[in-house]
């Protein structure tokens, strides 16, 4: 069913699976930074403003993470069915080239455009 060949999916498989290790351990790294500021330091006003736009960041980096984890968690659960690979709009295959940049890819180049074309337009 998958118009990828056995080592064009063990290539991507690879890719995925050393992408969702690297986020992994970049989300353990900066879950400490992502801690409430705690209101019992004796630093000031400023410095409490500074560290609490860094908690501010560093939990929009982790949701960033979180859902990239569950976009290559559902890749390999596509690619482990034999369904990776095909968008999920038109079931066209989706070309090696762009699946190779963009493995969590799940639609093809045209049905990408069409929908940032409708997103924008919002």
């Amino acid at each position: 069913m998958s118009v990828l060949t056995e080592e064009q999916r063990e290539k991507l498989r690879g890719q995925l699976l050393d992408r969702q290790a690297a986020l992994k351990r970049r989300s353990e790294s900066s879950s400490e930074d992502a801690r409430p500021v705690s209101l019992d330091q004796p630093i000031g006003r400023l410095t409490r403003m500074d560290a609490m736009q860094q908690q501010q960041m560093a939990l929009g980096q982790q949701k960033r993470i979180e859902r990239e984890l569950q976009q290559i968690e559902a890749a390999l659960v596509r690619l482990e069915r034999n369904q990776y690979g095909f968008c999920l709009r038109c079931q066209e295959p989706i070309p090696y080239g762009r699946l190779e940049i963009r493995p969590t890819a799940t639609l093809c180049y045209d049905c990408q455009c069409e929908l940032d074309v409708r997103t924008n337009q919002r």
